[in-house]
């Protein structure tokens, strides 16, 4: 059985030199920060002519949907500055909070700084539109844009205990930085990673990628704590909530139909969705590190688990239900009707609560098993409790019942002076 461990600590020499880097850090950061909403305000001025945009630049398409909106340039420049800048100081924000609370501790001062130069600064694209925009800061940029890209892997190598578990997994912490350094330093080269085979720069992200999902299963089955199995809930809720809401609105957009990639809201509704998603990883990490209702997360999995599944099957029958309702109906009388979306609707409300029932039952037996059967156990002891009357079987059941759901290391029963099973 794993023993806990203390927390790991910064050496007191490290400390200060940290923190003085730390403060720094947070310093360029903000100016940072400060110099690109103007650039981003102004690229949103500018139009794109070509099948991909970076940054908030739009198409002539979408400049067009734009102004049938009712909105400007000027409305859109600062909505796309805005989103940038919230989200990166909202990671900014959470970095300061575990830096005030935790900087003596390593994991702490290391989440700190993983989220201030990663939320902060590279995942918002900060360091491209500086270099982009200013020439001598394409070298600082792109090694930026590096270091954000390493502390992302020693995050994800190191949580929740700061030891590299298995150990060997060190030596692939430099690997996501090395893949990005030609497109990160030489931006105008001739060789960046855009005219890379796809093969060759994807490969390496999903083998990282891969690392580390088995290492955190593998740190997470055989090393982890009960504490530390909790805070790898949390990240993995909040990470995985991320990642799943980019990967949906990806799929959409390949989905939707093309005079959908036309509009504006094309633009404006899946990137601020996508934000609003990521901000969840600098939530669940400072709930994680700061062990704050660290035991709720097994109900916040389960219910995400429940009603995610709930609403996607929920919704891909209601569409179903009305295209084929449709269908009939064309069929039938030769044109469409408003009783299929009557009839789907009303379908739906009424398989809400059995479905939502049978998705918990599905869910409990198929991944918290233990839990699963503790209740059963529990609810049938209940109920048999209130017709035995032999003190004896009573307390050899009771100890059987204990056993199976709580698996203490032992069981003891004590009966008052005077009275025996």
């Amino acid at each position: 059985m794993t023993q806990p461990h203390a927390t790991a600590l910064v050496s007191p020499w490290l400390l200060r030199p940290l923190r003085v880097l730390w403060v720094v850090s947070l310093g360029l950061t903000l100016m940072a920060l400060a110099v690109a909403m103007p650039i981003l305000f102004s690229q949103a001025h500018e139009i794109c002519r070509q099948s991909y945009c970076s940054g908030p630049q739009l198409q002539p398409s979408q400049l067009r949907s734009l102004h049938q909106s009712g909105l400007s340039l000027d409305v859109y420049g600062i909505m796309a500055a805005a989103l940038n800048g919230v989200f990166a100081l909202v990671y900014c924000a959470v970095a300061v909070l575990l830096f005030v609370r935790r900087s003596r501790e390593r994991m702490a001062l290391l989440s700190s700084f993983f989220l201030m130069i990663f939320g902060g600064l590279t995942f918002p694209g900060i360091p491209e539109t500086l270099g982009a925009q200013y020439s001598p800061l394409q070298i600082p940029s792109g090694l930026t844009v590096m270091l954000g890209a390493a502390l992302l892997s020693l995050f994800f190598f190191l949580f929740p205990n700061g030891r590299f578990v298995p150990s060997w997994s060190r030596w692939l912490v430099p690997v996501l930085p090395l893949v990005q350094a030609p497109s990160a330093l030489f931006p105008n080269s001739g060789f960046t990673m855009q005219q890379l085979p796809a093969i060759v720069g994807i490969v390496p992200f999903f083998a990282i990628l891969a690392t580390t999902i088995g290492s955190q299963v593998y740190r997470f089955r055989a090393v982890s704590t009960p504490v530390e199995r909790q805070q790898t809930k949390w990240v993995v809720l909040g990470v995985g909530t991320g990642l799943a809401s980019f990967i949906v609105l990806v799929g959409a957009s390949i989905v939707l139909p093309p005079s959908f990639s036309r509009s504006i809201w094309a633009v404006i509704l899946p990137q601020g969705a996508m934000y609003a998603f990521m901000l969840l990883i600098p939530l669940s990490i400072a709930l994680a590190v700061l062990r704050y209702n660290l035991w709720e997360a097994d109900a916040l999995i389960n219910r995400t688990l429940v009603y995610g599944s709930l609403t996607l099957s929920l919704v891909a029958l209601y569409f179903g239900g009305v295209i084929l309702l449709q269908s009939l109906f064309r069929a039938v009388t030769g044109q469409s009707s408003d009783l299929a979306i009557a009839v789907a609707t009303l379908t739906v409300a009424a398989l809400f609560n059995p479905w939502r029932r049978r998705l918990q039952s599905f869910i409990d037996r198929r991944f918290y098993r233990r839990k699963y059967d503790a209740t059963r156990t529990l609810t049938s002891f209940t109920s048999r409790l209130r017709e035995e009357s032999d003190l004896g079987r009573l307390t050899d059941e009771m100890v059987t019942v204990i056993a199976q759901t709580v698996q203490p290391a032992s069981v003891s029963v004590w009966l008052l002076a005077g009275q025996e099973p």
